[in-house]
């Protein structure tokens, strides 16, 4: 919500400057622009700062077998009609999969084997990805 609050404004005023600088050579027109990007800057490199060294915690959704917040998305499509998430839980193990933040449903089957093999195959290549042990279990 306060991203809105903040953000939303602020671009506006980004945005309206713009026009006006590229409309106008005038000094007024580039002070504008510089005024508007004062408050911009720092905010999102302040808010961004934050959400990635918070993003663990505040973003992921909690495991319903461990109750930690280590359920990763591990295959995702967006697809007409909708089909559910598969998630991983960093922690436990836990393979679940859900439909939009409706109920989890268990997805341990071997239909999806492929899916999980795939994503445990490029976290072993990015390790960097998605912050947490290399394997499942450790």
């Amino acid at each position: 919500m306060l991203e809105l609050l903040v953000i939303v404004p602020l671009a506006i005023v980004y945005f309206v400057s713009l026009i006006v600088l590229e409309n106008s050579t005038s000094l007024v027109g580039r002070a504008i622009f510089f005024v508007a990007m004062i408050p911009i800057a720092p905010f999102l490199i302040a808010f961004y700062s934050v959400m990635w060294v918070l993003e663990p915690w505040l973003m992921r959704s909690k495991c319903p077998a461990c109750n930690n917040r280590q359920m990763v998305i591990a295959y995702g499509v967006r697809a007409n009609p909708p089909r559910p998430t598969l998630y991983l839980c960093l922690a436990c193990g836990a393979r679940r999969q859900r439909l939009f933040s409706g109920p989890w449903h268990d997805a341990s089957g071997s239909e999806f084997d492929e899916r999980y093999n795939e994503f445990e195959e490029f976290r072993r290549n990015n390790p960097s990805i998605h912050r947490g042990t290399t394997e499942v279990g450790e």
